[in-house]
């Protein structure tokens, strides 16, 4: 209860209290001081959440109760607001990235949402240098559901990315998902193109253009699912219509 967490916040070894807590076997209970991490923030201090309660908060980013990995993952702009770049990347990183590739669909979103927070928090060079490879590492995976994460992640690392790391290292691997043999990987690389061609037309990346268009026409001719040749055919003309 939220009461139980006030009085916990008081208490003169609040830290430790805490971290008692955060290790209680009953979920309810985590969950309820992961959710008050903010006045945590205030009471603990940087340095002793880094030292005595970031190790458990790292072990409930697997937990195997999804609701747990959920409340963390909400929290974790939070997190790296208080403990910066270097020591966020050392200790938690990760564990972003591995949630990308979660079994449960809802932390896979909740995951692609965090990872644009991160992306705008810690700016275009973390976005270029830390997330962009990670992700693009699972768009190779063998598992289709997160090749397609990857498709989603990579749209929402675009706001954060300079224009010619797009027009280069996210388009390339949006068009080789668009060859993938699963048909809903396909289609969802023939959404990401149509969200990428205003980005190259803004930033005049006109051979990059060409790129996307000949590839959403050629989704369009696919011969393997009709709902395919409907997003392709839909985008390319919403392409050429943006003209």
């Amino acid at each position: 209860r939220n009461t139980h967490v006030e009085a916990t916040l008081n208490h003169p070894f609040a830290a430790q209290v805490l971290l008692a807590l955060l290790r209680d076997a009953n979920a309810e209970v985590r969950l309820n001081i992961i959710s008050n991490l903010g006045p945590v923030h205030a009471v603990v201090g940087v340095d002793l959440l880094s030292q005595s309660l970031l190790p458990a908060i790292v072990d409930l980013a697997d937990d195997a109760k999804w609701r747990v990995r959920g409340a963390i993952i909400e929290h974790v702009p939070l997190i790296a607001d208080q403990l910066g770049v270097a020591f966020f990347d050392d200790a938690l990183k990760a564990k972003c990235v591995g949630w990308l590739a979660d079994d449960v669909a809802a932390i896979r979103i909740a995951a692609t949402r965090n990872l644009r927070l991160l992306a705008a928090k810690f700016g275009e060079r973390w976005a270029r240098d830390v997330a962009l490879p990670k992700v693009a590492d699972l768009a190779r995976q063998r598992y289709y559901l997160r090749r397609i994460t990857a498709l989603r992640a990579l749209d929402a690392l675009c706001d954060v990315l300079a224009p010619e790391d797009v027009a280069a290292d996210v388009l390339a691997t949006v068009l080789d998902l668009c060859d993938d043999p699963v048909a809903n990987v396909r289609f969802n690389a023939a959404a990401t193109l149509r969200k990428l061609a205003p980005r190259l037309r803004r930033h005049r990346a006109s051979a990059e253009l060409g790129l996307l268009k000949t590839k959403l026409r050629s989704l369009a001719d696919d011969d393997g699912d009709v709902d395919v040749v409907a997003i392709a055919s839909e985008a390319a003309a919403a392409v050429d219509g943006d003209e």
